[in-house]
């Protein structure tokens, strides 16, 4: 599922972001501990990966079109990464819909 979305949405993250690439080897390396999913770790369970809905998203003066991932690259190319099922919440009609579980 995370190649899917990593492949069918575009990145709105700024290029020096998504290219941090020791960020995704971290967050994998984690994921493949099991850290990622501990209690103490509730910060990255609960932060939803968001795509921007049929409307897009203004923020702070940008727009995000359609299908635009928001929020969530490092975490998807990491459980791409990682090979291991993570659990996420992903929302993919932001800022309209939240809260979808898989």
């Amino acid at each position: 599922m995370a190649t899917k979305l990593i492949r069918d949405h575009v990145n709105a993250e700024p290029p020096e972001r998504y290219e941090d690439l020791v960020r995704v080897r971290q967050y994998a390396d984690d994921m493949r501990d099991g850290v990622w999913e501990s209690p103490d770790w509730g910060a990255y369970d609960n932060n939803p990966i968001t795509v921007a809905g049929r409307n897009g998203w203004h923020h702070e003066g940008y727009y995000y079109p359609p299908g635009t991932i928001i929020d969530g690259w490092h975490r998807l190319n990491a459980i791409e990464l990682s090979r291991v099922t993570v659990k996420a919440y992903l929302d993919l009609d932001w800022p309209e819909d939240v809260g979808t579980t898989v």
